[in-house]
């Protein structure tokens, strides 16, 4: 994703301000006499610098105006990612905690008991809404016989099993259609 971001283009003044060892006043006095105030307004991504300050900015930082206005912004992308993979592991947590609670045969009431938790508590992590904190995730872990590892493991077993199952029953039926296969030709000769 390219654009003009002007936060990550103040990311990228404060840098290499602090690089060249420089306070907002003095690195305002190398941009044509800008303000330490102003210069404080390009690093909080509140404005952006008019060209020519932009092309000495560059100078000092020792790269081109583009490089400095255009940004491949991995910051943005990893979060993203990031938060698309807590959501997702969220979900696999809560659907094992179900799993659990379901398969001890308890209320969400009952089950949020033994942790110190409200059933809309359970409900949510159930929903994904919200994920245990480390100690009752320990905890569910040994009421349920598992590793905290295998609770939030972010590859859903369950689900490779049941594929595995599929990709073996269809195995089958493909054997099983070879050997009628196989017997209809013995009997054709």
């Amino acid at each position: 994703m390219i654009f003009m971001d002007k936060k990550a283009i103040g990311r990228k003044i404060q840098s290499i301000r602090l690089n060249l060892g420089m306070n907002t006043r003095e690195f305002g006095e190398e941009i044509l006499n800008s303000s330490d105030s102003l210069v404080s307004r390009w690093e909080k991504g509140k404005s952006v610098p008019r060209q020519d300050r932009l092309k000495r900015i560059a100078e000092l930082g020792n790269i081109t105006v583009d490089e400095l206005v255009t940004t491949l912004d991995y910051q943005s992308l990893y979060e993203q990612e990031k938060q698309k993979n807590i959501k997702n592991d969220a979900r696999i947590i809560g659907q094992r905690i179900k799993n659990i609670r379901r398969s001890k045969g308890l209320s969400m009431r009952e089950f949020g008991e033994y942790f110190g938790a409200q059933s809309g508590v359970v409900s949510n992590w159930e929903n994904a809404k919200q994920t245990p904190n480390r100690k009752r995730l320990k905890q569910i872990a040994e009421f349920a016989g598992i590793t905290v590892e295998e609770l939030t493991d972010s590859i859903d077993y369950k689900q490779l099993y049941e594929l595995e199952c599929n990709r073996a029953e269809s195995l089958q039926n493909e054997i099983d259609n070879l050997k009628l296969q196989i017997d209809l030709l013995k009997r054709g000769d």
